[in-house]
């Protein structure tokens, strides 16, 4: 073998000749073949002669090179800046239909306004691992739940869910002794939270009676007669429940509860009686 492994050349044994040796054609053939086999593992300059192995060039550059024309001729770095620049120009622009440019410096300016929400002409998105967000103008929910169901807010995520059942009401009859002190009254029965009630008020054995309202707010009006059960002596009213003139107890109203209402009793002067108070409570 006329290299060593290493690409290093050795001549054959017997070499060089010291002076006075004679010179045999045992000699002469093997030196010289050893030398042609190591001449024909050598590269030719003029290209002819094709690799046999892998080329290493520990960690070296091939360079001057001409730029490729042929399916496996070697790119040159040329080459390769030139075909990027043309795709970030034309594919990246258009390859993602979020901006349809071919200019790449617009392209990013386009993608990067995607991501932080400021787009207006996306038509379409699949392959989403992840809900959008109410934020991300998506509803948070991957599924659409039970057919029939419809979008709820619950004030912070959409769920779906069945259709809630159209009005739903329950009237309820309740009392107040009106020599109670003043303080607060709960009044359940309703099966559910209220959305509004309408009650009619009235303390037993006398003419003293009104008729009230609270809304979905909590907001309350209505009419009282504490006098001759004449309409004309009927007088509006801010308050829940406000039976008597001089001796009296006043109810404003509290709070909707999961069963019906609270409301607060203010008692003025000796009130007696029993009042009765028929609600209708409504959701």
């Amino acid at each position: 073998m006329s290299r060593n492994g290493s690409g290093i050349y050795n001549l054959p044994a017997g070499n060089p000749v010291v002076t006075g040796t004679t010179i045999t054609s045992s000699w002469a053939n093997t030196t010289m073949q050893n030398i042609a086999d190591g001449l024909t593992q050598s590269v030719a300059s003029d290209g002819q002669t094709p690799m046999t192995g892998a080329l290493n060039m520990a960690n070296n550059k091939i360079t001057s090179v001409t730029d490729p024309t042929n399916a496996q001729d070697a790119a040159t770095k040329n080459y390769t800046d030139t075909a990027i620049t043309g795709l970030s120009a034309t594919y990246l622009a258009k390859a993602s239909n979020l901006s349809d440019v071919a200019n790449a410096t617009t392209s990013r300016g386009n993608l990067s306004a995607a991501k932080s929400g400021a787009n207006s002409d996306i038509t379409s998105l699949t392959g989403l691992t992840t809900a959008l967000s109410a934020a991300q103008g998506g509803t948070g929910i991957t599924s659409p739940g039970t057919s029939g169901n419809v979008l709820t807010s619950n004030g912070t995520a959409w769920t779906s869910a069945a259709p809630t059942a159209g009005l739903t009401t329950k009237r309820v009859i309740a009392t107040r002794d009106m020599t109670l002190a003043s303080g607060t009254q709960s009044i359940t029965g309703a099966g559910f939270r209220p959305t509004a009630v309408i009650v009619y008020n009235v303390v037993q054995s006398t003419n003293k009676m009104s008729i009230n309202f609270a809304d979905s707010a909590g907001g309350t009006a209505g009419v009282k007669d504490d006098s001759a059960n004449i309409a004309d002596n009927w007088t509006s009213l801010n308050s829940f429940a406000d039976l008597g003139s001089t001796d009296e107890q006043v109810a404003t109203f509290t709070s909707y509860d999961a069963d019906g209402i609270t409301i607060n009793w203010t008692k003025f002067g000796s009130p007696t009686g029993t009042c009765y108070l028929n609600i209708l409570f409504m959701k």
